[in-house]
């Protein structure tokens, strides 16, 4: 069997009984390592939520409204971006 796509899918508990579904599809290259390619695909998929977490986004308001926060406040927002930056 000749596989050409690999599509990946999760759904992330979003609190306050919600939750985020994800999927993403990829175009698969002959000599691809499917578990490579498989695991990649969840590491961005991870990535996409963690960014779509309410915690950034308070990480994000915080930064992009310094005047209005303690300076601990910025530096947990500082070091939270750069976390899930990487």
């Amino acid at each position: 069997m000749k596989i050409t796509q690999l599509t990946v899918g999760k759904t992330f508990n979003t609190g306050n009984y919600t939750s985020l579904r994800l999927d993403m599809t990829a175009e698969i290259a002959e000599g691809d390592d499917l578990k490579r390619v498989r695991m990649e695909m969840e590491s961005q998929l991870d990535d996409l939520a963690k960014m779509n977490s309410s915690e950034y986004k308070k990480a994000k308001q915080i930064l992009n409204n310094m005047d209005d926060y303690t300076g601990k406040q910025i530096r947990w927002a500082q070091d939270y971006i750069e976390r899930m930056d990487k």
